[in-house]
């Protein structure tokens, strides 16, 4: 549950610290201790203009890419767990009330991410969560908020209310990645990047999108088996790489 605690630490280690101060100023709002409260547009913008979706189907990029794992970096593959069938994938989002896209119950028959234990980046520089772990993180998450104050809820709900429905697939251990919101549709950018040190959001109009910069990336030496899994070696050429294949949100 470490990816879901992280997304809240910060917010409730603040509180923790103000709690101490609070007795003292009376008739003093919580909110107005932190600074400003975002709008909805800041935090989580509309998807801007989006390239069109690829035309390859998604079937043959996670075998484009699960050749280079086997040539390049086999450790990585023998590391994913075998893929779901689509009657556990059916149960889980019935469980959870959830529709995944065609792409990502496609990604999850293929394979169902990595145990924790693995510690390995499946994808560049960052983890890939098997499924029901995906849904509990959100599970811990809310249950967290829940045994929150009402001045805790107050504040996650202004500053990452936000990420209620996110589900993290390929993320990094801090909470950063890739996430999928069931709440949008893929015209929307419903698969998208999002650094929330910074604010910074990459949309893509499918999965297959980042997965096709991923297999070109890794063609062209962008992305290279590492220690750690799969590292990107020029940061430069794979921001470009995403911005072809998905939209930055305007900042």
């Amino acid at each position: 549950m470490r990816r879901a605690l992280i997304a809240v630490c910060i917010v409730l280690i603040a509180i923790a610290v103000l709690s101490v101060v609070l007795p003292r100023l009376r008739g003093t709002s919580r909110l107005s201790l932190f600074p400003p409260v975002p709008s909805p547009d800041e935090t989580y913008p509309p998807a801007p203009a989006m390239p069109p979706a690829v035309s390859t189907p998604v079937e043959n990029l996670l075998s484009q890419y699960e050749a280079f794992l086997k040539s390049k970096a086999p450790s990585v593959l023998s590391a994913l767990q075998p893929g779901l069938t689509d009657s556990e994938i059916d149960a889980l989002e019935r469980q959870h009330g959830v529709k995944l896209t065609s792409d990502l119950r496609a990604l999850y028959r293929w394979r169902n991410g990595t145990p924790r234990s693995a510690n390995i980046d499946a994808f560049p520089d960052h983890q890939f969560v098997p499924l029901d772990v995906v849904f509990a993180d959100r599970d811990e998450l809310r249950k967290q908020v829940k045994a929150g104050t009402p001045e805790q809820q107050q504040v996650y709900a202004a500053f990452a209310g936000h990420r209620d429905e996110w589900l993290g697939l390929i993320v990094d251990v801090a909470g950063d990645g890739h996430f999928f919101d069931p709440g949008r549709s893929e015209s929307q950018g419903s698969f998208f990047f999002c650094f929330a040190e910074d604010g910074s959001y990459v949309f893509y109009p499918a999965f297959r999108n980042y997965l096709a910069a991923v297999v070109n990336g890794q063609k062209a030496g962008v992305f290279a088996a590492g220690s750690l899994g799969i590292d990107t070696t020029d940061f430069e050429k794979a921001l470009e790489l995403w911005q072809r294949y998905g939209a930055a949100a305007p900042r």
